[in-house]
């Protein structure tokens, strides 16, 4: 989500509030923030290797709703949350679906 745009010595500046991911849940799917809430530390505790990672997002039927993508970042040891997935994208990646 963008909150305000601005330009200052000819340069333009774009401020986000939001976190991506939470853009793309909203966007993508119809499951709440509570979908991924803990996710992040859920997946830090597996101590994985940088690499694509994903977790699928199921609702209260059961049915998958979309998935949790988790790559790897610079600087960064472990995969970070980087966005959500609609049901019918081809997430990259292992499955982490059972492992948390």
């Amino acid at each position: 989500m963008v909150d305000w745009i601005a330009m200052l010595d000819g340069l333009v500046y774009v401020v986000k509030t939001a976190d991506h991911p939470h853009d793309r849940l909203k966007e993508r799917t119809k499951l709440g923030p509570e979908a991924v809430a803990g996710l992040q530390a859920k997946v830090d505790a597996l101590n994985l290797t940088p690499g694509h990672y994903h977790v699928p997002l199921k609702g209260e039927d059961g049915r998958v709703q979309g998935y949790a993508a988790f790559k790897a970042a610079p600087g960064v040891k472990r995969p970070v949350f980087a966005t959500v997935l609609a049901p019918y994208m081809i997430p990259k990646g292992q499955s982490l679906e059972g492992k948390i």
